[in-house]
């Protein structure tokens, strides 16, 4: 290396980083050369492509009068006389099922068709570093437009920055650095994405087919090119011409042991009369019919048995649909399958031995028709068949099938659940008998995760958390947690002491996989068979806070809860009983003099008994518009002392209390909606909205510390630490110097919005630019806390923070580190809110207007 190139290095010791060099490189070079100029003559970049639809709104499209909905027929005819002498009042009813049926099942719309048409392309344009500048495909084509690259000649040029040169050469074009340069190519470089009319050219004719699917028969797509400056865009203009819609649907030709079946599931059919032709639609009632059949012993049925009949001869853009059974080549109807005999295998070892629980030895127990084969037998029969489904002697039914399967693998004792069948045929009937292979999962592991935040005024805060896990305590697959989590926040800084704050919780949690309910309440097995991932929960909780200047709080805890899902999507949680000790110890004499001046903390800080009641409500799907879009909504609420309070109100008045601590009275209600929106497999949004309110009554003036709502930190508004923010426009500057000094601020209602846009940077390495807004607030007027009540022009009070992220995204699990950045601070006035206003004076107190946060896992 030569001697200015390792000046440089000494001088600037990022650029020792072969990534960063490079970067250094294209911010030197890139803005005096543009990325068109290095492509071959002739090439040019894939821009973008869309489609336009002018007449969108064509009358043509309008649905033509249908006829009437289809039936299930054994005759070929299009129609008999006796259908069409069916009487006005049976074709009314049969209209009014159709339209219902229609409404539950809207068709696409034109708008629909042209969202989908614009995202059949699958190509992408070359990526943009920030979305503004093509960094790597102008990195590429420096370094592969000839054998020596274009950087050579630049090198070589005189004028420029001259050691900025060396340093390239040094790099790229000495002969023990040559891999660097084939490193950089293949590794960060990206190849260009050219414009190609051959390719756009297939691509509508794609389009042509996927209009036919939807109903355009005679769509017809043209293609336009436009080509500025060394870039491409296909713009499609579609004529779609007339939807064909469907008339009339009816099964032909069906043998007696099929017909009961399909004739009951009619009702059901996704092909429906006045709707337009769509061939999804075609491949769904494939399915669907192929499901209905499993589902009553048809254990061989497949969909290919299912073949439709088209005629659009009747002209109106009307089309009559005949489905037809298709009989197996090997047998001259379809066979009815039996459940034979159902073997479990607990503890099934693949490949370890005679048996397939994989030893010589093996025991067997018989429950339920339930031959249970094991050679230990880890786990209680019960639990075992409560997630069995699968009878001996029943008709097979697929979903039983699917049911046993997701139950089993929902007890979460085993990484693996097989459940596969045999063909017998005995005495003219036809069996299937069960194997259900069951895997262990590991029973135990252990797992520690580590947090930190700090700001520039020399605040470090961190905590660890220590978490282990028994997948089988009691033999029931019930899964034991125990949570140990400590913190500390320390502050360096001339007389401050070291250690400011310290925390530790600790939490036991069993979870049962069953409801254990009083037998009253205990719903039907019919029933349970819906009920997905039940769960009976014991938890007891304990924490431990200690402010060294302020106080020492002590909170234990003991709870019975429910949960289950109610679908894919949605679970619920009730939790009847969750009792609540809060005890305050050790208030230091500086401490009890801001609680002698503030009446609502003090009622905060008293000792209480929270004997309280919730229920928890989960939406989460992130599979809308073909995987694009995401929503999550997390919504709970709880009340807190009614049951106790209404018992002791039919005999007493007064304020109650148990052992003489105050018992709490409250209602507290959270909704959390995200909403997520990802532009390819790398770059998303995310945002979210978060709404808490609490409200004290009858023997409680303030909601229990614990229980209030407090901002900031890094999962909330990130340029603010936890509890520093709030309530409202209240700023501690305007207090007692004991008040200031405590800053743990809490309030009645909270309200926040989050925004953060996600992109790659390099392989695991990820970042984040974020945007949060929020606050804190009291319900009531607390004289200690001006500003803090809620107003009706409370949007004054909300505070702004932005910021940067890096994240290192390992696939299990994700080290996030923020940098948060006031914008707007509530507790100042008018114009002075707005802290960047004054570049000056917000550099000049850069320490207390900055936040980095160090956490696992998203904020949201």
């Amino acid at each position: 290396m030569g001697s200015t190139g390792r000046a440089l290095l000494r001088a600037c010791p990022l650029v020792r980083i072969p990534v960063l060099g490079l970067v250094l490189m294209a911010a030197l070079g890139l803005p005096s050369c543009a990325v068109g100029t290095l492509l071959p003559e002739g090439q040019v970049l894939y821009k973008d492509s869309r489609v336009e639809w002018p007449e969108m709104d064509d009358p043509r499209a309008d649905p033509p009068s249908v006829l009437g909905p289809g039936v299930a027929d054994s005759e070929a005819t299009a129609e008999s006389e006796e259908e069409n002498d069916r009487s006005k009042k049976e074709l009314k009813r049969a209209r009014k099922q159709a339209r219902k049926q229609s409404q539950a099942t809207a068709p696409d719309t034109p708008e629909d068709i042209l969202g989908d048409l614009n995202r059949l392309d699958q190509r992408r344009a070359n990526k943009r570093f920030l979305g503004l500048v093509p960094f790597r495909l102008w990195l590429y084509l420096q370094l592969t437009k000839n054998d020596e690259g274009p950087l050579e000649s630049w090198v070589e040029e005189p004028g420029g920055i001259q050691p900025a040169k060396n340093l390239v050469e040094d790099l790229l074009y000495q002969d023990s650095t040559r891999s660097l340069r084939r490193w950089a190519i293949e590794s960060i470089g990206e190849p260009p994405v050219l414009y190609d009319t051959t390719l756009a050219k297939e691509r509508a004719e794609k389009l042509e087919a996927y209009l036919s699917n939807k109903g355009y028969f005679h769509a017809e797509v043209e293609t336009e090119h436009e080509v500025r400056r060394k870039s491409g865009e296909s713009i499609y203009t579609v004529d779609a011409g007339p939807r064909y819609y469907i008339n009339r649907v009816r099964f032909m030709d069906l043998d007696s042991t099929l017909e009961p079946f399909l004739t009951e599931a009619h009702s059901r059919l996704l092909i429906i009369p006045g709707q337009p032709y769509d061939l999804d639609r075609f491949k769904a009632e494939r399915v669907r019919v192929r499901d209905t059949l499993l589902n009553h012993g048809f254990y061989t049925f497949d969909r290919n048995y299912v073949e439709f009949a088209i005629d659009s001869t009747i002209g109106e853009r009307l089309l009559d649909v005949y489905i037809r059974i298709l009989q197996p080549l090997e047998d001259s109807a379809h066979e009815r399958y039996k459940v034979g005999h159902v073997y479990t295998y607990p503890d099934y070892r693949p490949g370890a031995g005679a048996g397939t629980s994989g030893a010589l030895e093996l025991d067997t127990l018989e429950r339920r028709g339930v031959e249970i084969i094991y050679r230990n037998l880890d786990y209680r029969p019960s639990t075992l068949l409560n997630a069995i489904y699968i009878r001996p002697d029943e008709y097979y039914v697929a979903a039983q099938h699917r049911r046993t399967q997701r139950r089993l693998t929902e007890l979460g004792a085993f990484r693996f659940v097989s459940v596969q069948y045999q063909e017998r045929e005995e005495a003219g009937q036809r069996y299937l008998d069960t194997y259900i292979r069951l895997q262990q999962a590991k029973k135990q592991n252990l797992s520690v995760e580590w947090n930190a935040n700090t700001n520039f005024n020399a605040l470090i805060g961190s905590d660890v958390d220590f978490n282990y896990r028994n997948r089988n305590l009691f033999r029931n697959a019930d899964l034991f947690t125990l949570n140990l989590s400590t913190g500390v926040e320390t502050q360096f800084a001339e007389d401050e002491n070291l250690l400011r704050n310290l925390d530790f919780s600790g939490s036991a949690n069993l979870a049962i996989p069953k409801l254990l309910l009083p037998k009253v309440l205990r719903p039907s097995r019919a029933r349970m068979k819906e009920v997905r991932s039940p769960r009976t929960i014991f938890e007891a909780r304990y924490i431990y806070t200690r402010r060294l200047a302020f106080y020492t709080l002590h909170s234990t805890a003991f709870g019975l809860g429910y949960s289950w899902r109610q679908d894919e999507h949605q679970a619920h949680s009730i939790r009847p009983i969750d009792i609540t000790l809060v005890v305050p110890t050790e208030l230091t004499d500086s401490f009890q003099a801001v609680l002698d001046g503030n009446f609502l903390l003090q009622q905060s800080f008293q000792s209480t008994i929270i004997p309280a009641a919730s229920y928890s409500y989960v939406y989460a799907r992130q599979n809308l518009q073909g995987g694009r879009q995401g929503v999550v909504f997390q919504g709970s609420g709880e009340l807190a002392g009614n049951l106790i309070n209404l018992g002791w109100s039919a005999v007493e008045n007064g304020e109650h209390t148990i052992g003489g601590i105050n018992l709490a009275q409250y209602a507290r209600a959270t909704a959390d909606a995200r909403y997520y929106w990802r532009f390819n497999a790398e770059q998303s949004i995310a945002t979210r909205a978060l709404v808490g309110i609490g409200v004290p009554y009858g023997n409680s003036d303030a909601l229990p510390f614990v229980r209030q709502f407090f901002a900031g930190g890094p999962s909330s508004v990130r340029a603010w630490r936890v509890r520093r923010l709030g309530p409202g426009s209240f700023s501690v500057e305007d207090t007692t110097q004991a008040q200031r000094a405590f800053v743990d601020q809490t309030g009645d209602l909270h309200l926040e919005l989050n925004f953060e846009y996600r992109f790659p940077i390099y392989q695991f390495l990820e970042g984040a630019f974020f945007v949060d807004a929020g606050n804190i607030w009291l319900l009531n007027e607390d004289p200690e806390r001006p500003g803090g009540k809620i107003r009706s022009d409370f949007y004054r009070d909300i505070a702004i923070g932005t910021g940067i992220g890096l994240r290192l995204d390992f696939d299990f699990f994700l080290v996030r580190a923020d940098m948060g950045f006031r914008v707007r601070d509530p507790s100042l006035r008018g114009r002075d809110a707005w802290l960047m206003r004054d570049p000056g004076s917000y550099l000049d107190n850069f320490n207390q207007v900055t936040e980095f946060n160090i956490a696992i896992g998203y904020p949201f």
